[in-house]
């Protein structure tokens, strides 16, 4: 077995999201101005927009689009349509702008956007609000099982692929790898979950940086091809997050043999 640091993934929303009877009135928190007055459609039903992932691929978008189905059978006020996006961040920041009234974002992330730190540095997003935890997302840094690679100390000086620019992955991976002490040393390569699937194949990159619930479909799409291993992150790092003011890092256990 081997033990993985984990997130949450979170449903949030709008405040006074229309499902509750109401429409959001254009608000001012801070520097920040939001307007998402639900439109209601020909049905007389009121238009939600749900923002879930980078696309079919994706979890998220899995979710986001079931939630929609689910809703639009069963709802007679709300019409609800999922959407791709760029995940977490810009999940947070299109419910801040109203161009979203739902959307998954990790739970990290969610408290960034809250309290204005990282990619919402001075512009904290306090409209939104948490209705739901779906599942742990599991750190998983993923490398070839013939690397060399063995430990995070180890990435130095390794192509790692972080996640999408302005993705949640990417903000965990650089809050764990400074942790770590390595951030600094790597050579960061901004991909897609699809996109880093090739690129590790073809030997392109040495690493992935995943934040994904396990058995994972995109590292799967890497596993039936080459075969890989996973690289522990050991009790020290998680301290230092916990100490720095991080404590929705915990510990999980993904067991040996997941990816086969």
């Amino acid at each position: 077995m081997r033990k993985w640091k984990a997130l949450g993934v979170v449903f949030v929303l709008v405040l006074a999201l229309v499902a509750a009877g109401c429409t959001q009135k254009e608000t001012t928190t801070g520097t920040q101005t939001q307007s998402s007055i639900a439109p209601k459609n020909e049905e007389g039903k009121y238009e939600i927009t749900i923002y879930t992932g980078s696309g079919p691929g994706s979890v998220y978008f899995a979710i986001g689009s079931m939630l929609a189905k689910v809703i639009n059978k069963k709802s007679d006020l709300i019409a609800a349509k999922a959407v791709t996006s760029g995940a977490s961040v810009a999940n947070c920041k299109a419910i801040g702008k109203g161009e979203a009234q739902v959307a998954i974002a990790q739970n990290d992330v969610t408290w960034y956007a809250w309290e204005g730190k990282h990619q919402f540095e001075g512009k904290p997003i306090k409209v939104l609000r948490g209705i739901g935890t779906l599942y742990p997302e599991p750190v998983q840094i993923v490398v070839r099982a013939d690397s060399d690679i063995k430990t995070l100390q180890d990435l130095a000086g390794k192509k790692v692929v972080v996640g999408a620019a302005g993705s949640g992955v990417a903000a965990t991976a650089e809050r764990v790898l400074k942790a770590a002490g390595v951030w600094d040393k790597i050579e960061p390569i901004y991909q897609t979950f699809e996109e880093a699937a090739q690129s590790l194949v073809l030997g392109q990159v040495d690493a992935e940086f995943t934040v994904i619930a396990y058995p994972a479909p995109a590292i799967d799409q890497i596993a039936v091809k080459v075969p890989v291993r996973l690289i522990p992150i050991p009790d020290d790092v998680i301290k230092k997050l916990h100490d720095q003011g991080y404590p929705f890092y915990v510990k999980v256990i993904i067991p040996a043999g997941t990816y086969k």
